[in-house]
């Protein structure tokens, strides 16, 4: 969920060479998607396996980052761009999708002990951790990747210099 908030309007951007409205336009689709759509979805998955809701979801999200992964490869600008803003669609509605289930399966999964607050905080946290970390990743990519990481500890490749 966080690639699509965080990294593919950057990758998009910067990555793909593609025009600067492309990330305020996978911003505005998934808001409107999330703003009008979620309701309507989350009400008619009502009573289905939610297995079958994660397994979709995910699905979702595995689709729109192999559309991301294959903008990359396009000759053409408003190819690429549209094939971003499809792939922004794809996340999106695995976002709608899966996101209620996988946070309801997380308050339920909890002891009853710790439904007050605890656990619910704890799962939140781990998200938030998990964003924290992919902004991190994104800057030792940026500096050099792992080997400038390394050889900044006194071993890897950059260990000799």
């Amino acid at each position: 969920m966080f690639a699509l908030n965080i990294a593919i309007p950057v990758y998009a951007v910067d990555g793909l060479g593609l025009p600067g409205w492309t990330a305020g336009a996978v911003f505005t689709l998934n808001t409107l998607m999330v703003g009008f759509g979620q309701g309507a979805v989350v009400g008619r998955l009502g009573g289905r396996m939610r297995g079958r809701g994660l397994v979709a979801g995910h699905g979702c999200f595995a689709l729109g980052h192999a559309l991301f992964l294959a903008a990359d490869g396009l000759t053409a600008p408003a190819v690429a761009v549209g094939v971003v803003l499809l792939g922004a669609v794809s996340c999106t509605l695995g976002e709608i999708v899966g996101g209620p289930v996988a946070s309801t399966v997380a308050a339920e999964s909890a002891p009853d002990a710790l439904r007050a607050g605890t656990w619910p905080s704890c799962v939140g946290g781990s998200a938030d951790w998990a964003g924290g970390a992919q902004a991190v990743h994104e800057e030792v990519q940026e500096a050099g990747g792992p080997g400038f990481v390394a050889g900044r500890r006194g071993h890897g490749e950059d260990a000799d210099e």
